[in-house]
């Protein structure tokens, strides 16, 4: 990966898609029909400053992506050991998981994770129904989930 890629990669990582910060690696001719798709909104002094800050501080942005490489094991484990959930391996700042058999139904774990503090995110559609999301925190927000999960009744 040559020096450019890795910056604007870190772009990526650093959760700036919500502020339309966003790079494309493409040969020019993909880059002309996303630009005949693209945005007609330019990207906002908040998302110019963000960048720059990100690029500017690198190394901290690099430390932060280990720490949620690292908690993102961690949690995918704690998932894992939950005898009615099968989590799916992730790359992202998240990981999605179904819930296993019929022995313990999604609003169950919903009512037990909020009455615990926690908000995950739910899916009921068809290809994701039964399953739940959990966004990468901090440890002490793992091990709080850790409790919710271990309190849940099979």
């Amino acid at each position: 990966m040559n020096w450019m890629c890795r910056e604007y990669w870190l772009l990526f990582v650093a959760g700036l898609a919500g502020l339309r910060i966003g790079y494309a690696l493409c040969p020019e001719w993909i880059a002309q029909h996303i630009r005949q798709a693209q945005n007609p909104f330019e990207v906002n002094t908040a998302g110019h400053i963000a960048a720059i800050l990100t690029l500017n501080n690198l190394s901290s942005v690099q430390n932060n992506v280990r720490r949620i490489i690292d908690e993102r094991e961690h949690l995918f484990k704690l998932l894992a050991q939950q005898p009615y959930l099968s989590p799916i391996p992730s790359e992202g700042n998240f990981i999605l998981a179904h819930l296993r058999g019929e022995t313990v139904t999604i609003e169950k774990v919903r009512a037990t994770v909020e009455s615990h503090g926690i908000l995950l995110r739910y899916f009921q559609s068809s290809s994701l129904q039964n399953s739940l999301r959990v966004t990468i925190g901090l440890p002490e927000h793992t091990e709080k989930l850790a409790k919710a999960l271990a309190s849940i009744e099979i």
